[in-house]
């Protein structure tokens, strides 16, 4: 059930029609980049980028828009960021192990087994 909006204002001028517009094709358009970039990127890295795109959404807040923060927030932030950087060393150490394991097999030095 739609409710009526009271109040709502419209722009008035064409400047600020101008403004509105592009902040939605300025939207649209970052939204299908970020969309594609997903698409082409391994899954894990395109969950960790969204994930922190919540960190990142309230740090612009704070710098650009002078938004207000709590400790409670900022807790969370560290721990959001903490655990995807985790997440991030964990797979590296993995593909270091795999790259090595490889190099060993083919006994090519592991500096140069990602040339292999």
């Amino acid at each position: 059930v739609l409710a009526p909006i009271q109040g709502l204002a419209l722009p008035r001028d064409a400047f600020t029609w101008a403004h509105v517009v592009s902040m939605g094709v300025g939207g649209t358009v970052g939204q299908m980049l970020l969309n594609k970039g997903i698409q082409m990127e391994d899954a894990l890295v395109s969950n960790l980028l969204s994930v922190l795109n919540l960190v990142f959404s309230m740090g612009w807040g704070v710098a650009l828009l002078g938004d207000k923060t709590n400790a409670l927030s900022l807790v969370g932030s560290v721990i959001v960021t903490v655990s995807v950087l985790a997440v991030g060393a964990r797979r590296h150490q993995r593909q270091r192990r795999t790259l090595r394991s490889k190099a060993n097999e083919r006994h090519i030095p592991v500096a140069f087994s990602a040339l292999a």
